[in-house]
């Protein structure tokens, strides 16, 4: 029986290892405000993974099996890679995790419910966002 590409990713899905990882080094060895501004937007990409795939779910592409079960992997992992950020982030003194993804999403929330708003009342047929909001979202 041969294993499809998704099987084989599927079976090593995992959350990230981080127990070799002394975060506690951070505090005496900072790294540079370069750096912890590239940690901040990974942090936050990471965790909005979930958010594109809620977007991804709404078109025809939710109908693909070997797609849905990429995307749940996908989700997974991406949460641990920002837990992982985010405890570097937290070494640094500097607000991580669910409360910085709160406020992150409560300050978007306003926008991004009148977009909403607009493709549900005009989504035409093909499934996609209207093109007006298309690349806005």
């Amino acid at each position: 029986m041969m294993r499809t590409a998704i099987g084989f990713y599927k079976e090593r899905a995992a959350r990230l290892d981080v127990d070799g990882i002394d975060f506690d080094a951070f505090r005496d060895r900072p790294l540079s405000s370069d750096g912890l501004r590239c940690l901040r937007y990974m942090h936050d990409i990471e965790h909005h993974t979930i958010c594109y795939l809620r977007d991804l779910l709404l078109t025809p592409a939710h109908r693909d099996p070997e797609v849905t079960a990429f995307l749940a992997c996908w989700a997974y992992e991406e949460l641990w890679h920002g837990e992982a950020i985010g405890q570097v982030l937290e070494a640094h003194g500097e607000t991580a995790g669910a409360p910085r993804i709160a406020a992150l999403r409560q300050r978007r929330g306003r926008r991004r419910r009148r977009l909403d708003w607009r493709n549900q009342v005009a989504r035409p047929a093909d499934g996609l966002p209207h093109p007006e909001n298309r690349g806005r979202l």
